[in-house]
This record gives structure tokens, C-alpha cells and sequence, in this order.
């Protein structure tokens, strides 16, 4: 199943980790919240392929379609898979 173990370069909707990590660095980490007042375009940018690429590395995390549907034992909150297609 697609959706077990390791994700392949097709899960990656942005930029893969890989991507984004900085020369000798292993982990990938949130950026600081930029700020509105003299924010650049790139740092928005950077930001934001950051922010994404987290998200995804979440998501990959789930093992199995069944992760993505089932609801939640409480049923407080939505399955998984309406926050997977809500993030933006």
C-alpha cells in the first residue's frame, strides 16, 4: 500500500525536507513568524514552503488509509483527513 512506511518523492506536494534543510543540518525546524512590517517577498515565501513542508512530514507520519478516515474515539473532532485538506 502507498501509504505505508517511507513516502516517496510523490507525496511531496512543495518542497521535500531535503529541500529545506541547511548544509550539515539532519532536522527540520519551524522559522520564526515573520514579521509584517519590512517583510520580504523570499522571506514570505521561505516561510511559508517551510510551514508546508511541516505539515507534510505530519501527515506522513500516518500509516494506512485507515489513519486518514477513521474518526476520532471521542467524536469531538473531525477524521484526520478534513484537516489534511484544510491546512492552507
Amino acid at each position: 500500500e502507498r501509504l505505508q512506511g517511507r513516502r516517496g518523492n510523490w507525496w511531496w506536494s512543495g518542497k521535500r525536507p531535503d529541500e529545506l534543510l541547511a548544509p550539515g543540518e539532519t532536522t527540520l525546524h519551524s522559522l520564526p513568524q515573520p514579521t509584517l512590517n519590512g517583510v520580504t517577498e523570499a522571506q514570505v515565501k521561505e516561510y511559508f514552503d517551510n510551514t508546508w513542508t511541516l505539515t507534510e512530514v505530519l501527515f506522513s507520519g500516518m500509516q494506512g488509509e485507515e489513519a486518514f478516515y477513521r474518526p476520532p474515539y471521542h467524536h469531538l473532532r473531525h477524521p484526520m483527513i478534513f484537516y489534511y485538506g484544510h491546512t492552507a
